[in-house]
């Protein structure tokens, strides 16, 4: 698994990315999906993310429900540069092998219509 690199001109920052998926008028709002996601903060020891347990090192991003979908999607969003860690690709795997919807998106995809068609699928 690796993430692929997008397609656009100016590359877009991984929280604004974020932002098109998940803010108020993002894409997974639009299609009523409501979600959980998990950011770093900074503390006197650099950028940290509390997690605990085997599976917190490489997390995705975001958790996605859809109430009348009753459909559950882990994402991992990853910047056009951006390279999934190995603790996030052992991660998406072990979710995977749960039968759990598990994946990452990258700007290209939002280009690409495949996060919309992801969303609106039943």
């Amino acid at each position: 698994m690796t993430a692929r690199p997008s397609a656009r001109a100016v590359p877009v920052k991984e929280i604004d990315f974020r932002r098109q998926i998940v803010g108020p008028n993002g894409l997974a709002t639009m299609y009523g999906w409501l979600h959980v996601g998990f950011r770093a903060a900074q503390t006197e020891h650099g950028w940290r993310t509390p997690t605990t347990g085997e599976l917190g090192k490489g997390w995705p991003d975001l958790v996605l429900v859809h109430p009348v979908q009753r459909r559950v999607l882990f994402r991992e969003l990853k910047s056009a540069d951006g390279m999934l860690s190995e603790a996030q690709v052992w991660v998406l795997r072990m979710l995977q092998e749960a039968k759990a919807d598990a994946g990452w998106w990258t700007p290209a995809d939002l280009d690409s219509g495949r996060i919309d068609r992801e969303l609106a699928r039943p």
